[in-house]
């Protein structure tokens, strides 16, 4: 083995990197063997059945929705041609600036308190278990419309024309050949969906919905006992190893090959009433993930002057970007580091080191805040005991440095997907040719990888700081004392029913994550 690993030195720089990285996860889930307490007791025979029932009822009611809000809105951009299309190909992707929980308040306000109520006199209530699931799949919807147009886009035109020829309606067509064939994609889709779902707070808790994260936050905070919400975590990734293993175990003997010679389907022009059902398909989606709450957030911001009680809103925003651009620096960089290695020693350990470093994306942010805060403190215990004579003192846990480690953790793949992809964009015989120009592969990264990766890596940086920016369950247990952030203010001043100050940080952040949003859908495009 030290024989191996010298011949492979690269090792040295992957392997404590892969350790840091999964020692939460490998303390949760060594926290099932821990003995149980009271309040674990009490969870497993009064509530482990409800949390468990609610979660997957709460995916699947969420995959229903945003297949049914995402597939046609999809298809009818990538294939026909109508008015106001271009607009709406980049207006559905909007929602994505809008975190869930803040969907969640305007919502329940704009239907139960709001302009609604005075035109209709029947009062829906939305604060239920289908409310919840519309909330949050108009917000996340964008993922299954963004993985299934740039699919529909590049279905090529010889399987619709031969289905044509046989005298196969439109339907048909639709349904047995355009379908099947972007299954990948769709399935690629709902798992983000469902990774999203499992790691929301906000909503679930603002709705009363008792989900494995709400759980989570009650056992820690409500009943005042560690241990079982760290087995409440341990249980929530073992559903999320789960649903990742029935994912590749459905499509394990499926094969898709697109012929790249052919072209795509030409979009076609719809004439008359016809060229408005697809305005009216993309308009229910824009309506209820973007329109919606936007006006509601920006009626309430109206009202800010009043007397309602002014937050500081200049801290708020400094803390948020500090926070956010440090976490977005230090994990590009992580990210540039891993993905220049793997680029010079593509051996299986190396491959198979970065795959568990990429995991934390599909972990909710409570899980990881659960394990770092327990690895943090073993830390903190053992530099009190090395450095400091008494007592017990905070190094890490509960500092912005112990936020940023989590941050790490939960975000490593977000920053090393978009440089992974731009390194791949790049010719190995560039390699070779500044290798036999006598520079070293230093010189190579600098010289000649960073100028081809600026477009990779500015994706990759604000990327980053939008996910730090909107993420609410991690910072909420991590931050330091008297520390808020955008997200965290807005959830607070929410929950105390303060919606015009909530209204204006919530702004803020759509307001930030517009702009890599934008790239995201003009990538999209490109590719």
């Amino acid at each position: 083995m030290l024989y191996f690993l010298r011949q492979n030195k690269l090792l040295w720089a992957i392997l404590p990197l892969t350790f840091v990285i999964a020692l939460p996860i490998l303390y949760l889930l060594s926290g099932l063997f821990t003995p149980a307490d009271d309040a674990w007791q009490h969870i497993t025979k009064h509530l482990l059945w409800d949390y468990s029932i609610s979660t997957l009822a709460m995916l699947v009611a969420m995959a229903f929705c945003t297949l049914s809000l995402g597939v046609p809105a999809a298809w009818v951009v990538a294939h026909y041609e109508f008015p106001f299309r271009k607009f709406f190909s980049f207006a559905l992707v909007l929602p994505l600036a809008i975190p869930a929980y803040i969907n969640a308040y305007c919502y329940k306000w704009f239907f139960m308190n709001g302009w609604v109520q005075k035109f209709v006199p029947l009062q829906i209530d939305f604060m239920t278990f289908w409310g919840a699931a519309w909330v949050m799949s108009s917000v996340l919807y964008p993922y299954i419309y963004l993985t299934v147009r740039s699919t529909f886009e590049q279905q090529t035109r010889s399987f619709i024309e031969a289905s044509q020829l046989l005298g196969k309606s439109s339907l048909y067509t639709f349904f047995r050949i355009t379908l099947p064939l972007a299954r990948p994609a769709m399935i690629a889709g709902v798992l983000l969906v469902l990774m999203e779902g499992l790691n929301e707070y906000g909503t679930f808790k603002y709705y009363g919905i008792q989900t494995f994260t709400a759980g989570i936050f009650k056992a820690w905070f409500g009943m005042g006992s560690l241990t079982a919400a760290v087995r409440l975590a341990a249980c929530l990734l073992l559903l999320v190893f789960i649903l990742v293993r029935i994912e590749q175990w459905q499509r394990r003997k499926l094969r898709y090959v697109t012929n790249q010679t052919n072209k795509p389907m030409p979009r076609k022009t719809l004439q008359g009433f016809r060229q408005y059902v697809p305005v009216a398909i993309c308009l229910v989606p824009f309506t209820a993930g973007f329109a919606l709450p936007l006006s509601q957030l920006v009626y309430w911001a109206s009202k800010l002057f009043g007397d309602d009680h002014l937050p500081d809103f200049l801290t708020l925003i400094r803390n948020s970007f500090s926070l956010a651009l440090a976490t977005a620096f230090v994990l590009v960089l992580l990210a540039l580091v891993v993905q220049f290695i793997q680029r010079n020693a593509k051996t299986p350990l190396i491959m198979n080191s970065i795959k568990v470093a990429s995991l934390g994306y599909a972990i909710p942010g409570a899980i990881i805040a659960l394990g770092s805060m327990a690895v943090l403190i073993k830390i903190d215990r053992w530099l009190s005991s090395v450095i400091a004579a008494k007592g017990l003192a905070l190094w890490l846990s509960g500092t912005q440095i112990g936020l940023m480690y989590a941050y790490l953790i939960r975000f490593f793949s977000v920053a090393s997907n978009p440089i992974e992809a731009g390194f791949q964009a790049i010719s190995p015989n560039i390699d070779d040719a500044s290798k036999l120009l006598g520079k070293s592969k230093l010189q190579t990264l600098w010289y000649v990888h960073l100028p081809l990766l600026r477009k990779s890596l500015l994706a990759a940086l604000l990327m980053v700081l939008v996910d730090v920016l909107k993420e609410l369950p991690l910072t909420l247990i991590l931050r330091p004392f008297n520390f808020e952030t955008l997200a965290t203010a807005v959830f607070s001043m929410a929950d105390d029913e303060r919606l015009p100050a909530a209204a204006v940080a919530s702004l803020g952040i759509i307001a930030t994550s517009l702009l890599p949003i934008f790239l995201l859908n003009r990538l999209t495009q490109k590719q």
